[in-house]
């Protein structure tokens, strides 16, 4: 096949190497490949994407389209707003269970606000772990073109006959 396709391109800076390349690149994001309606997307290459499709071809009496619109989906970033936002609701979540078992029934209890602030802090780096260990799956469109399947069809009856 066509491996000038497998790698990964920066969707920010353009930047393209092939394989594992901008490993450590600060802007790096896996693109999973397929056409624009698919469910869920796990070809990391274009090419395996294409065999992938011609392969569905390899039985059928159906004429191969002469072009393909192929989509490339990125996972979303987890955003500082979001982290922030689900820190604190662990936060009102956790002191609310601890009014309801230990406060004072009458008058409310407060945390300390210096001790509320730390906690808060705490609390984002807690979110922020579980946002690291987290594997997205939700995508969002980063790259859409129409391919041309014979250029994929010459390079794979090139590889059968070497």
């Amino acid at each position: 096949m066509n491996n000038q396709n497998c790698g990964m391109t920066c969707v920010k800076c353009g930047k393209f190497e092939e394989g594992n390349g901008l490993q450590g690149h600060v802007c790096a994001k896996t693109i999973y490949y397929g056409p624009p309606d698919e469910e869920r997307y796990h070809h990391d290459c274009l090419d395996d994407y294409m065999q992938d499709f011609l392969g569905g071809f390899l039985y059928e009496d159906e004429e191969l389209p002469e072009t393909i619109e192929v989509v490339g989906m990125s996972p979303i970033a987890i955003t500082e707003n979001w982290i922030k936002g689900e820190s604190e609701l662990v936060v009102e979540r956790i002191l609310e269970n601890f009014d309801e078992d230990y406060g004072d029934f009458e008058g409310g209890t407060t945390v300390d606000k210096k001790k509320l602030q730390v906690i808060n802090e705490a609390a984002i780096d807690f979110v922020k772990m579980i946002a690291e260990a987290y594997p997205v799956w939700k995508c969002e469109e980063v790259s859409r073109e129409t391919v041309k399947v014979s250029d994929y069809v010459e390079a794979e009856d090139q590889e059968g006959q070497g």
